[in-house]
């Protein structure tokens, strides 16, 4: 199953959910989309415990650590919207629901960080790093940004708005 959160957008020459597939494929494991970040923002993400780089932007991972302090982060990589997840990790989220409503805790909630964390502790888990550029559409200026960056990629629109760059950018004589 594909699992891809809707405010991230990525623009690329392949698709972010084309890229996660192929490393699906190569692996017929659970798979992270992942981009590489800057440690003092690892409070943001979750964070994969990278065992072993299988180079062409695939990492084993043996575990995902929620927002760690960035003393804490144990690899230079965010989980960023984009899963393939299998019956196992979907088995780590009914196991973590059943505990939890056993508890009596019906307030909590169930992450998929925190199965994906519990499969990889045990079994074969990947993360793909995504090529392109990445857009968190989580605030205006954001989803601004990602809608122009999208543009500028299309062959009718793209010319245009260069075009309408430049004319804003000349003074008016």
């Amino acid at each position: 199953m594909l699992v891809l959160w809707p405010d991230d957008v990525f623009v690329s020459e392949v698709p972010r959910a084309q890229q996660l597939i192929r490393a699906y494929e190569a692996t017929r494991c659970p798979v992270l989309a992942l981009m590489p970040m800057d440690r003092s923002e690892s409070h943001r993400y979750g964070v994969p415990v990278v065992k072993e780089d299988m180079g062409g932007g695939m990492l084993r991972i043996t575990g995902l650590v929620e927002k760690p302090k960035p003393a804490d982060a144990p690899s230079e990589y965010a989980a960023i919207g984009g899963y393939v997840v299998t019956p196992g990790v979907v088995d780590e989220l009914r196991e973590q629901t059943r505990r939890w409503y056993a508890a009596g805790d019906t307030t909590a909630e169930v992450y998929l960080t925190d199965a994906i964390n519990a499969y990889a502790s045990t079994r074969a888990a990947y993360g793909q790093v995504i090529q392109g550029r990445w857009f968190d559409t989580g605030n205006p200026a954001a989803y601004l940004e990602a809608q122009f960056a999208t543009a500028l990629q299309h062959p009718e629109y793209g010319p245009r708005l260069r075009e309408l760059a430049r004319s804003l950018d000349t003074p008016n004589s």
